[in-house]
This record gives C-alpha cells, sequence and structure tokens, in this order.
C-alpha cells in the first residue's frame, strides 16, 4: 500500500507488497487529480508544501523505503505586459492580496510585502484576468479559450467549483456583483462581445449586447441598483441596467478604443479611459455623462489602459502611456497629482490599484511600482524580475543568492533569503540560452552570439564578447570558460583557442579543474577533450542515445552526466568512462538540464514534462520524482543551493526551491 503525507511529502512503500513499479519508482505524482489546484505561500515566498493530497492510512509492516521531498519556495513572475494592451490589477475584498495573470498562471502577491504570495496553475491555456468575490471565498480568472475557472481561496486545496465558457474567444476582464452571486464577462468573441451568468450554475442573466467590436472592460455597479458598463475597441461605453441586465444607452465620447471602465466603490459614479487620451465621468446610477477630465487639452497626452478609484470614492488614478499615473478629485475632477516616469518605453503605464494606502501601477516593463503620493517623482518601491519564461539558471551553493535569465534577455540575481530580485544592468537584447558560475563569476550566453563574464555581486553584467556563432551552452571551471556554438567550440581564459567542429555542439561542460572539456552533439555523440594551452584535443567519444542536451561533470570529479533527447540520462565514470548508470529514463520528454548535489551524491535533471527527478548515485534504482514542479510548463533549468536543496526554473518565469530528503 501506498500513502501521502502532504507536509514533507513523504512516500513509504509496504514491504509486504512487493511490487516491482514500486521498488524502482519512488514518486510523488503532483501532475494528475491528487496535484494541487493553487499552491499556497509558505515563508516569505511561495509554496505548496502546505496542499493536502490523498492520505491513507499508514501500512503496519515496517516500511523498506523511504523518500521525500517538500516544496519550499517560489520566486514570483513579474507581469508580462503587451504594448497597447491594458492589463489588469485587482485585489481581495480584505485588503490583503493582489492578483494578475501570468501566462498560464495566475499570481497572488501580498500587497505589504510582495515577496510573499501563491501561484494558480490551473488553466490549460493563457490566462488573462482574475478578480476575487467580494465575499472573499472564491476567485474567477479567465483565459484566451473563453474560459471562466471559479476556485477557493478559503482551504489549502484551493478546489475548483466551477468551469464555465461564457465567450467563444478570449476574455480581457470580468467583474463581480457585490452579493458574489453573478459575474459579467467581456472580451473577443464571434457571437457576443459580454456576457453576465449566474456564478453556481452558468444561466445568462441578461443579454449584454451592442458592441460591434472587441470589449476591452467591464464593471458592475458595486450597490443596488446594478448597472454594468462596457469599454469597447469601436469607441463606445456600453450602459445595462439589470438585473437582466438588458442595454439602456451607448456613449460615444471618446474619438478612438476605450480601454478601461470602473464604478467608484459608492457606485456614485464611473470613469471610462481610452486610446484618445480622454477620461470621462459618468453618473453611476444613470449613465449620464458628468464632464471631462483635462489636464490640458485632455487628461493624457498619449492612450490611458487602466483606472482605479481609491476607498472613500473621492479620488482616482489613471494610468497612460504617456508614461504617467495621474490622480484625479472626483468631486472636482481636477488633477490632484501626477507620478512621472523617465520618458522611455519601457515606462508606459498600463495597469494600475488603488489598495487601501497602496497605490500601484505597472509598467510595459513588468515592473510594479509603489507609488508616493508626498514625493510623486519617485516610487516608495519598486518590483523587479522576470516576467518570460526562464531559460537559464546557475547558483554557487552557500552564496545565499541565484542567478537566472530569461527568454528576453533579462538576468536577474535573487537574494534567496528576501525572495527579491535584482534586474542586472547591460542585460542582452535576446534570449539567454545558458549560465554557470564558478571561481567568483558567473557566464551567460545569448542567442544573438554574444556572451558575457560577471563577478558575482555585481549590479551589470560583465562586458559583452561576440563569438562566431550561436553560442548553445556554456561552463566555467578554475578560470577557464567553455562555450559551446552551433559551429565551434570556443575556450577562453587562462586557456585561449578555438576549435571549429564538422558537428553541432549543443551541450558542454568543464571538470572542475578545467583540464578535460566534454560537448555534446545533435549526432548523439559526446566528445572528450584535453583542455591545453595548445587547445582542444580530443581523445575520447562517447555513445548517447539521442541529440545530447545536457553535460555535467561531478564536483569531485569522478563522473560525467548527460541527458538526451531521447529521455535518457547517463553517468560515465571518469576513470574509464564506462557506463556507471544506464538505466535513468524516467522523463517522459527531453531532458532540459542536469545539476549535481555539493557532495556528488545525487543528480537533478529537469524535462520538458514538466518534471525535476533527483537520482541517488548510492541507490541506483531509487529516485525521488517532482512532477509538476512547474505545472503546466517545461522546467528548462535546475541547480543546488546546498547538499539537499534543489532549485528550478521553468517557462512559467518562476524559480521554486524543493528540500531533498535522499534515501537512507
Amino acid at each position: 500500500m501506498r500513502y501521502f503525507e502532504s507536509k514533507a511529502r513523504t512516500v513509504t512503500f509496504d514491504s509486504s507488497k512487493p511490487n516491482k513499479e514500486e521498488e524502482e519508482d519512488d514518486e510523488l505524482d503532483l501532475s494528475d487529480e491528487r496535484r494541487p489546484r493553487l499552491e499556497p505561500a509558505h515563508g516569505n515566498k511561495h509554496s505548496d508544501a502546505d496542499i493536502k493530497t490523498q492520505i491513507q492510512t499508514a501500512p503496519t509492516a515496517p516500511p523498506t523505503t523511504t523518500m521525500s521531498f517538500e516544496a519550499k519556495e517560489v520566486y514570483l513572475p513579474n507581469p508580462r505586459c503587451e504594448r497597447g494592451k491594458p492589463f489588469v490589477l485587482s485585489a481581495d475584498p480584505k485588503g490583503k492580496y493582489f492578483v494578475y495573470p501570468h501566462g498560464k498562471t495566475i499570481v497572488v502577491r501580498d500587497v505589504e510585502d510582495p515577496s510573499k504570495g501563491y501561484t494558480y496553475s490551473e488553466h490549460a491555456a493563457q490566462t488573462t484576468v482574475a478578480k476575487f468575490a467580494p465575499s472573499g471565498f472564491y476567485v474567477a480568472s479567465a483565459d484566451v479559450t473563453g474560459k471562466v475557472r471559479i476556485w477557493d481561496t478559503t482551504q489549502e486545496e484551493h478546489a475548483l467549483k466551477y468551469e464555465y465558457r461564457p465567450l467563444a474567444g478570449r476574455i480581457l476582464d470580468l467583474a463581480w456583483t457585490e452579493d458574489s452571486k453573478r459575474i459579467v464577462v467581456c472580451g473577443e468573441s464571434g457571437e457576443r462581445y459580454a456576457h453576465a451568468f449566474l456564478w453556481d450554475s452558468g444561466s445568462s442573466v441578461g443579454e449584454l449586447i451592442g458592441h460591434t467590436k472587441v470589449a476591452n472592460s467591464i464593471d458592475v455597479k458595486p450597490n443596488r441598483p446594478y448597472r454594468v458598463a462596457t469599454a469597447s475597441d469601436d469607441a463606445h461605453v456600453g450602459f445595462y441596467a439589470g438585473p437582466p441586465f438588458k442595454l439602456d444607452h451607448k456613449s460615444n465620447n471618446h474619438s478612438n478604443f476605450v480601454n478601461s471602465v470602473r464604478f467608484s466603490p459608492d457606485g456614485a459614479f464611473f470613469v471610462s479611459a481610452g486610446a484618445d487620451g480622454k477620461v470621462f465621468v459618468y453618473d453611476g446610477k444613470t449613465g449620464e455623462l458628468l464632464s471631462e477630465l483635462k489636464d490640458g487639452e485632455k487628461a493624457h497626452a498619449r492612450g490611458v489602459y487602466a483606472v482605479s478609484w481609491s476607498a472613500d470614492s473621492k479620488r482616482f488614478i489613471t494610468a497612460s502611456a504617456d508614461m504617467t499615473v495621474k490622480m484625479w478629485n472626483a468631486e472636482s475632477k481636477e488633477l490632484v497629482t501626477a507620478f512621472p516616469f523617465e520618458d522611455a518605453l519601457d515606462n508606459q503605464q498600463l495597469g494600475c490599484l488603488w489598495m487601501g494606502e497602496h497605490i500601484i501601477s505597472v509598467g510595459l516593463n513588468g515592473h510594479i511600482y509603489f507609488l508616493d503620493e508626498a514625493n510623486p517623482a519617485t516610487p516608495k518601491r519598486v518590483i523587479t524580475g522576470h516576467n518570460r519564461a526562464i531559460t537559464a539558471l546557475t547558483a554557487v551553493p552557500g552564496s545565499g543568492e541565484a542567478y537566472s535569465a530569461s527568454y528576453d534577455g533579462k538576468v536577474c540575481r535573487y537574494d534567496l533569503s528576501s525572495g527579491l530580485a535584482t534586474e542586472l544592468k547591460q542585460s542582452f537584447d535576446n534570449s539567454v540560452l545558458a549560465m554557470a558560475a564558478a571561481d567568483g563569476v558567473f557566464v551567460a550566453a545569448s542567442i544573438a552570439d554574444t556572451a558575457a563574464v560577471t563577478p558575482l555581486g555585481a549590479d551589470a553584467l560583465g562586458n559583452h564578447f561576440e563569438v562566431e556563432s550561436t553560442p548553445n551552452d556554456v561552463a566555467h571551471a578554475a578560470g577557464v570558460t567553455l562555450i559551446a556554438c552551433l559551429n565551434e567550440v570556443v575556450v577562453r581564459g587562462n586557456v585561449t583557442a578555438r576549435l571549429p567542429v564538422d558537428y553541432e555542439p549543443q551541450a558542454c561542460a568543464l571538470s572542475p579543474d578545467a583540464k578535460e572539456a566534454a560537448v555534446g552533439g545533435k549526432d548523439g555523440k559526446i566528445r572528450i577533450y584535453d583542455v591545453a594551452d595548445a587547445g582542444l584535443a580530443e581523445k575520447k567519444v562517447l555513445d548517447a542515445s539521442g541529440p545530447v542536451t545536457a553535460l555535467a561533470y561531478s564536483p569531485d570529479a569522478a563522473h560525467l552526466a548527460s541527458g538526451d533527447a531521447n529521455r535518457n540520462v547517463y553517468v560515465f565514470d571518469r576513470s574509464d568512462f564506462s557506463l556507471k548508470m544506464n538505466r535513468w529514463r524516467f522523463h517522459t520528454a527531453k531532458i532540459n538540464a542536469l545539476a549535481w548535489s555539493p557532495n556528488s551524491r545525487l543528480l537533478a535533471s529537469s524535462s520538458l514534462d514538466t518534471n525535476v527527478i533527483v537520482w541517488n548515485m548510492d541507490k541506483a534504482t531509487k529516485r525521488i520524482a517532482i512532477k509538476g514542479a512547474h505545472p503546466q510548463h517545461d522546467v528548462t533549468a535546475v541547480a543546488w543551493l546546498d547538499d539537499t536543496t534543489v532549485m528550478s526554473g521553468g517557462q512559467d518565469g518562476a524559480l521554486r526551491t524543493f528540500a531533498i530528503t535522499p534515501h537512507q
């Protein structure tokens, strides 16, 4: 009998009922129905360690094998914004969390300490918006397929309550009525651009018709009598009375796309904001236009993408592509203050949220700004980090830091104790394909035929240098940098050499003393080279089972590990390059990365299959499989922080850590 203990992820096997699969496959599956729908926070970052899984009675017979892992921290991704598109931030009614979409994930962050939070990763498609119900008991989140998932916030399981598909296309915004019984959505659809339905049955509660183009924003008057306002690319603002909701009238005050509509908390007003830079205030009950706000000719010099109200309904803020956030007085209709940003494209402000005493905005660069009304030119705090897929990861065990890179070329340094990320200046303009750290430096290589060697702790990347073809992988040891490029192998540092090759290198590794190099090719061969002042000299060719995708020397220099596109993990004995481990084939897709624990006892592999597997050199048939380590996303990179803690990076833009208890 197999049972699971959720806190420590302990899996125990009953020796009285032997089973070959159980003996060889010690794992906890997080990818099926037992996998959590939400991974709650733990400590100062995210963890799914407290997720309850099915617990069965422990066997009475003494177990023969015990293994475990514990999901520890998550370093949350920043918002992923798109130029010219509104970005929706929302708050929970208790004032603790703010929430936003990121890829297939919904990110929930603590407003007082944004390093705390959790993610929800059960959407199968890209998410677009998420809103807490006014009761605080549920969240409704939507995606590009038109689906809305309503999930619980009160229990650790965060189970799915209902799922509907109210629109045939992308949902761009949604809102709840104040009694948490009705939901309205809007977006792209060939049939209709908005819809209202009951939360517990999906039954329609009216017709939100009238728009001829995409509806970008929707909101509900937060008290009775209910009203609904919509904003559309057809330059109209729709106003509906109900329920059941019916079109009352449309307003055509804007001359371009209308991006956002929001009711005041007391329901007295609602505001519309558009790509024409104009902002209008309407009566919340009748929809009658009251005034246009102006700071000069109009409210903003460029398009306005978001609106958010203060809790007392006396003021509201607007976020614009003119690199400002502006605060307005709802009664006098006058500008209170402006929060300016440097005139740069990345500083276009696409989202905003007024949450208690916190005034928050989001830029095109994905930065989260906590604005300061007393000092408008300088934010109180700026939250930085990755907002694209993680493509590379490295760490020096025991240093308290990790370095990661993403698809957009951004390189970040993470303080593991605080969870805060620092974006390094002079990052790359294109995707970073590989990173490696040793001897007080880290090396990063970009798809744009460039690389950089940077001291650990620096706030900017070192000077970029060019290579003659795309660098697919890098390694560094003992002052030597090895770069596996598309058409050549390059050595820099204490030894400098360039070796043109007639195969395509895809992975590389250096022995700890930098006297030996291994290069894996697309042809399924691993070539071993001596590294000397004269350059690289081939001395051995090893066979893999397919294109070689990852290589790693053990820190004790005794072994070389390889991973390939055919799912195999091999370990070679360096004394004679004989195969020491050749049956480690339990991933279901290509191996993306390999990393050894500092004591050389454990080997971690990450894969396209969303899993991380930890292999034990002392017990070859035993392994710890962390399935769904990055739910719904490839695990692109892996590194060890110490002998018992492994970190992974994924296409979800997050970094996650797991505490490993090896087999005893």
